[in-house]
């Protein structure tokens, strides 16, 4: 027995070495952080932060080590491997989030609602705001001022109130898809119980698995750059974003979903496509265009595809540009039926002067782009990488924020096995073309929170978030994809799992502690 113990760490050296390190870092990290509360520095059992942070550090480390070590000796599949990671951690970001505590998920949680109901198209009130009527208590149990875990609870078992009439008016902009999840959660809770919040935890938790099983497909689909998929899915701003009742998560998710499967159908071992590949590239063509205008572009993906693999070249003219009209003019549809519902939101915000300074000034507008991104680039990228968690309020530890940066970056020029084996080259006209799309979508983004959010001829443009980038991040690994800038050196990819579960894990730890502690790390550290 004792020779095997040896020979077991002998042989996993390296991995053991990590894992144990990144361990006792975030045991650190757990201890140190309510030096700045009435908790004092003092042993982690003896405070309820310590017990939970600790307990879950040593649970999820003694279960974990075991399950990555058994991905290179029983070659467990990337993406069983991402769904054995993400849902445990995903439901730990159901339960350390109290509800609303994700950005717009007051709204979010209200559309979801109105959906669960029978609602499927929003209802606008005398002033053009989409409203709901729901229960009282609603406004109170969802709310995005709740601070602490002690607020939270006090209203879990609040009695039924009378009804209100709530607004909702930025997510009446969605399509009922975005929030078809979390109402079948909520709906599925009801036949259970009456409790509100139950009902609410239930939506979060359908909306994080079908987010998840999403990307678990996208890595399944995906030919290449597999492990890209696999560190977008298990980013911490990601998973806070799945783990809510934010349509954000089937935003992100059916994005990078969409484009693993043109990307499979472009470099996978097809020869001839047939209906079923196609009928299925056009649900998912037109759900992107139906998810959010910004992301439209993505649909021009499928000039991607070769002609050889389709019956004939009139064939394939035919196919493409039958779906890309199809789901233009369908988002066209949405746009033109939710368009009562683009009121101006904030104070001194004129949307249709806005879009005609934009026309006649396009340089200026560009430059304003330009300057937006030199103030706020270093944002988009810590935001992407562990700050602004849970209401923008909580943070990873910046001993992951900035390694998360560096391997993201890594990865890029890293060539997998498939890669290789199947001798995938990235042509210069794909690059052209995704860069097209890349960059269409980002000034869509842009101009979209210009014209709704920021005052006429606003220097710099206020409201971008980073998180805003996430569905389009995977086109930026074709975009960078070459064969003269490579690592060798191969990096494991339990080394990458190692990593990102920590990461999360710190990150769980400081949302946790924001709301026992009941204020925001950011403010305790000033």
């Amino acid at each position: 027995m004792k020779n095997k113990i040896k020979e077991f760490f002998k042989n996993n050296k390296i991995y053991t070495i990590l894992f144990f390190s990144l361990l006792i870092i975030n045991l650190l990290i757990s201890t140190t952080t309510y030096e700045y509360t009435e908790f004092s520095l003092q042993l982690p059992f003896k405070t309820l932060y310590g017990t939970i942070s600790w307990g879950i550090l040593i649970l999820f480390g003694i279960i974990y080590y075991f399950i990555f070590r058994e991905k290179t000796h029983k070659k467990i599949k990337l993406e069983t491997l991402y769904i054995i990671v993400a849902i445990p951690i995903g439901i730990l970001y159901c339960l350390v989030n109290p509800l609303g505590r994700v950005p717009d998920e007051v709204y979010h949680a209200r559309k979801a609602l109105a959906i669960s109901q029978g609602n499927i198209f929003s209802h606008a009130d005398e002033n053009g705001k989409a409203t709901e009527i729901v229960d009282s208590k609603i406004p109170v149990i969802v709310n995005k001022s709740t601070n602490s875990y002690k607020e939270a609870i006090e209203h879990i078992h609040e009695e039924t109130g009378e009804p209100v009439e709530v607004e909702y008016n930025t997510m009446a902009l969605y399509s009922p898809i975005c929030h078809a999840p979390q109402a079948i959660g909520i709906c599925l809770m009801k036949l259970l119980t009456n409790n509100v919040v139950l009902q609410f935890y239930a939506g979060r938790i359908v909306n994080m698995i079908f987010s998840i099983i999403l990307v678990y497909f996208a890595i399944k689909l995906i030919p290449f750059k597999k492990i890209i998929v696999v560190f977008l899915g298990l980013l911490p701003i990601t998973l806070n974003e799945f783990a809510s009742l934010s349509a954000d998560a089937i935003t992100i998710s059916m994005c990078i979903l969409y484009i693993s499967y043109v990307l499979y159908l472009k470099y996978g071992n097809i020869k001839e496509y047939s209906k079923k590949e196609l009928i299925l590239l056009f649900v998912l063509t037109t759900l992107i265009a139906l998810i959010k205008i910004v992301y439209v572009p993505l649909a021009l993906l499928l000039f991607l595809l070769p002609k050889e693999k389709f019956k004939s070249s009139k064939n394939r003219n035919y196919i493409i540009v039958t779906t890309i009209i199809i789901a233009i003019l369908l988002n066209l549809i949405w746009l033109i039926y939710c368009s009562r519902f683009l009121i101006e939101f904030n104070p001194g915000v004129n949307s249709a002067e806005q879009i005609k300074y934009v026309l006649k000034h396009p340089i200026t507008y560009m430059l304003i782009i330009f300057r937006t991104n030199v103030v706020y680039f270093h944002n988009f990228v810590v935001s992407l990488n562990g700050e602004g968690l849970g209401h923008y309020n909580a943070q990873a530890s910046v001993l992951y924020v900035f390694p998360s940066i560096i391997l993201f970056a890594f990865l890029f020029f890293v060539k997998d096995k498939e890669e290789e084996n199947n001798k995938i080259h990235i042509d210069i006209k794909t690059r052209i073309i995704t860069s097209i799309i890349f960059v269409s979508i980002i000034a869509l983004i842009y101009s979209s929170i210009y014209i709704q959010w920021n005052i006429v001829s606003k220097q710099i443009i206020e409201g971008v978030q980073g998180r805003y980038f996430l569905p389009v991040l995977l086109l930026t690994s074709i975009i960078f994809d070459n064969d003269y800038l490579t690592v060798k050196k191969k990096i494991s990819e339990r080394y990458i799992f190692v990593f990102m579960l920590f990461f999360n894990l710190s990150a769980l730890a400081n949302i946790c502690f924001t709301y026992l502690s009941g204020h925001p790390i950011e403010y305790l550290i000033k």
